[in-house]
């Protein structure tokens, strides 16, 4: 079901990119499923993704041209090579 799908989807990106997240207990409200479904969903999910949930850039681009948008459209990723340089571009 797609429901299921975009939910569990949304919550493993949020688990990944953000520090603080919100518990599968609430993902399962917000979904109106039981906890012990989120859970389960969650590890298939995971498991058929081979736990590999980032996207390189080349794999970003590869996608963002297959659904018709150009990265001019985009706002330009930057691409860093470290931390620090990462820490850098902030000041």
């Amino acid at each position: 079901n797609m429901q299921r799908l975009l939910l569990t989807s949304v919550m493993v990106a949020a688990k990944f990119l953000d520090d603080l997240y919100y518990s599968n207990k609430h993902w399962a409200q917000i979904g109106g499923l039981n906890l012990q479904e989120v859970n389960t969903l969650e590890i298939k999910l995971l498991f058929l993704l081979s736990f590999n949930v980032g996207v390189c850039r080349d794999e970003y681009q590869e996608y963002l041209q297959a659904l018709g948008g150009t990265p001019s459209e985009m706002m330009a990723v930057p691409s860093f090579t470290n931390v620090a340089a990462a820490a850098q571009s902030f000041d």
